[in-house]
């Protein structure tokens, strides 16, 4: 795993002060296949069907969306601004072309990333839980994972 200058997880993990964040952005030997990686942060992997892959710009919506706000309760955790930009600058450290995976297709679904009403498909044992796996060809290059219980 690699802290990319500056370190976006560091900052990412410390703002956002409700529940629980896994960042990270991996290189060279620290790419594993997503089977594995999810393997090693104790998460599981959902069948293909059950991914939804997002558009750079609807994964930075879904991202700041998350930093933004917690996943039970929808209480502000920081200023939607700051929110967005912790998010690009993540997006910005993924090497281009990945695949932008997310076990959700609902927040997607809408013009601006609210929740009203949403599903998903669970990969940890938390109540609420969505974010992005980053894929580059068969490996997995980022994880920015956000968990929150009611």
């Amino acid at each position: 795993m690699t802290d990319p200058p500056p370190d976006i997880c560091s900052e990412i993990i410390s703002a956002r002060d409700a529940g629980h964040v896994t960042c990270a952005i991996y290189t060279g030997d620290d790419i594993l296949s997503r089977g594995q990686r999810l393997g090693t942060l104790g998460f599981r992997n959902l069948k293909e069907p059950n991914w939804t892959e997002a558009s750079p710009e609807r994964a930075l919506q879904l991202l700041a969306w998350c930093l933004h706000r917690d996943l039970a309760y929808d209480s502000q955790i920081m200023p939607h601004n700051q929110a967005l930009q912790m998010a690009g600058a993540f997006l910005e450290r993924l090497p281009e072309g990945c695949r932008l995976l997310t076990n959700t297709g609902s927040l997607l679904s809408s013009r601006q990333a609210k929740r009203t009403s949403w599903s998903w498909s669970p990969i940890t044992h938390s109540t609420f839980d969505t974010g992005i796996i980053a894929q580059k060809d068969r490996g997995v290059v980022g994880v920015l994972w956000f968990e929150d219980e009611d």
